[in-house]
């Protein structure tokens, strides 16, 4: 049985409030004041402009008097897939010309090094979790 949902908006000079109902029942409530607007939760395009592997995060700027902090696990996933993406892509022009593509997996036999090595212990490091350095770089938008 689908829940009947509905959103109610309400706004004046002031603020504005968003109610969220299920079932005719309030779920939550969100208000903002226009002088005191937030910025979590909402979605910017911005661009890098700083990438601190050290503390695992970026600074990006949205348009605001100061950049935006941004945590490698609030990297949208399909970045990732994106740049996973443009690895495989490069990895088919490099084979077609000839010269053997990079692997991140070598075979069994060969002892792993490299930067795919570093690359692997960094993200089992982080729980799983790929590195910043992986993810963004300065002047990505």
């Amino acid at each position: 049985m689908a829940i009947d949902k509905k959103m109610l908006i309400e706004s004046d000079p002031h603020q504005v409030r968003i109610a969220v109902l299920e079932a005719d029942r309030l779920t939550e409530i969100f208000v903002e004041r226009l002088r005191h607007r937030g910025v979590v939760g909402n979605v910017y395009k911005g661009r890098v402009t700083r990438v601190l592997p050290g503390m695992q995060a970026a600074f990006v700027d949205i348009g605001l008097e100061r950049d935006a902090f941004l945590y490698v696990s609030d990297v949208v996933e399909s970045d990732v897939v994106e740049l996973d993406a443009e690895r495989v892509d490069e990895a088919a022009a490099t084979e077609a010309v000839g010269e053997p593509a990079d692997l991140a997996d070598p075979p069994a036999d060969l002892p792993a090094s490299g930067p795919a090595a570093a690359s692997a212990e960094r993200s089992a490091a982080n729980g799983g979790e790929r590195s910043i350095e992986e993810l963004l770089q300065s002047g990505q938008e």
